[in-house]
């Protein structure tokens, strides 16, 4: 009995534990106006583990942890998705986005008109 509480407590002096801190993003369009409804996604690297996706409306923050790098997916109707690699230090991280216009291409459209 003594070994096995020996044992015990030998593997939990090692067991390491993983500081959490916080991410914190504001999103702009290119007016500098906050955006609403912006689903944001964030994955853990590297096996690309969904770790949390939320609705966002303006501003947000994900708990993350430590040293540990990420892959943030920002979404909304009428803008080019915003995808980044974001690598997270000791501390909180403040980051703003500003939110890109998509741009619809119609040269290849044609109009036609009957009468």
């Amino acid at each position: 009995m003594k070994i096995l509480s020996a044992l015990i407590l030998l593997f939990s002096c090692f067991q390491s534990h993983a500081q959490t801190t916080k991410l914190h993003l504001v999103i702009t369009d290119n007016k500098k106006e906050k955006m609403q409804q912006v689903t944001g996604t964030l994955y853990q690297l590297p096996d690309s583990i969904l770790r949390n996706k939320m609705l966002i409306n303006g501003s947000a923050s994900f708990n993350v942890q430590s040293n540990t790098s990420y892959i943030l997916k920002l979404t909304v109707t009428g803008f080019q998705d915003f995808v980044r690699t974001i690598s997270i230090p000791d501390t909180s991280i403040f980051i703003s986005i500003e939110m890109t216009n998509k741009i619809n291409d119609l040269s290849n459209v044609t109009i036609v008109s009957k009468k």
